[in-house]
């Protein structure tokens, strides 16, 4: 498809995330008309939606509305930036122990938690394992950085096949929809983090544009959850 119009990016990026008008109005609490004159070019959405788009598609707004760069990596493959992991490791609050890395990608999230005392179990779709293709948890514990346009089905995928604690890098505005809200009280975190400053998260090259945040369960659903945010140390 020839990318060059607001509504074929759009369109190739819900194909990308699996959703449809439908979704998209639902998960924008807008009508679904107003998604359908999208698609097609009749009309743009709001700064504020376009924002939204985002987060829901996990495609950069910037991409959605000049089409620039590229849309995502192959496997939706991003390095964990080393700040994060730092923060990670540092506030997690979990003793030092073993966890299972389902999306370990280039190791930089299993290396970097080795410094802090934790020893991971690596998996990879990159190598033929594909986290949704198990039916059993291999180890209780999970901190990872899934792909973004599956996190939701990651996190009830998760929690169903046994995992008791986890630790997701997941966009900041992932709980800030009603689909995210019906999920958070399904499984509810004991802390949802937000960073003070911004990555180059899609590897750009350019001036830092993702906002962040880490949610980390010791349950799989807490009976409240304690809102932060994190600066760097790093």
């Amino acid at each position: 498809m020839l990318m060059n119009t607001f509504g074929k990016r759009l369109t190739a990026a819900m194909k990308s995330a699996n959703k449809s008008q439908t979704d998209i109005a639902r998960d924008l609490s807008v009508a679904q008309a107003s998604v359908h004159a999208w698609v097609w070019d009749k009309n743009w959405p709001t700064m504020k939606n376009i924002l939204a788009l985002e987060s829901h598609l996990d495609v950069s707004a910037h991409w959605l509305l000049v089409g620039e760069e590229g849309m995502r990596n192959k496997f939706d493959y991003y390095p964990t930036p080393a700040t994060i992991i730092c923060e990670l490791g540092r506030r997690i609050g979990w003793d030092a122990c073993s966890f299972w890395e389902p999306c370990n990608g280039g190791g930089h999230l299993s290396d970097g938690m080795k410094s802090f005392g934790f020893s991971a179990i690596r998996t990879d779709i990159q190598d033929g394992e594909d986290f949704f293709s198990y039916d059993e948890a291999l180890h209780e514990n999970l901190i990872t950085n899934p792909p973004f346009r599956q996190i939701r089905e990651f996190i009830d995928h998760a929690f169903a096949i046994g995992v008791k604690r986890m630790a997701l890098v997941c966009p900041e505005r992932l709980w800030a929809c009603r689909k995210g809200n019906e999920q958070f009280r399904r499984h509810r975190p004991d802390v949802f983090a937000m960073m003070d400053w911004r990555e180059d998260y899609l590897n750009k090259g350019g001036k830092p544009d993702r906002a962040l945040a880490v949610s980390i369960w010791n349950s799989p659903c807490a009976d409240s959850c304690s809102f932060d945010i994190w600066s760097r140390t790093l």
